[in-house]
């Protein structure tokens, strides 16, 4: 999923019963700073897979393309 992202930025998502087209793209250091220990505090193994990895997992960041 991260390599396509990559690949092209634009997505679809969908929420229930509604669709959205967005844009993806990698957190920067500040928001992956903030964003990071929220992921861990609800997903805690995570920082294992990511020491496993041996490298930073990355945070994709989706934001509504505008209509």
């Amino acid at each position: 999923c991260y390599l396509n992202l990559q690949a092209n930025t634009i997505a679809e998502i969908h929420i229930l019963d509604e669709q959205h087209a967005v844009m993806g793209r990698e957190a920067t250091v500040v928001e992956r700073a903030h964003l990071w220990p929220l992921l861990l505090a609800m997903f805690p193994g995570y920082a294992e897979y990511e020491q496993m990895a041996e490298r930073e997992l990355p945070i994709v960041i989706l934001e509504r393309c505008s209509a």
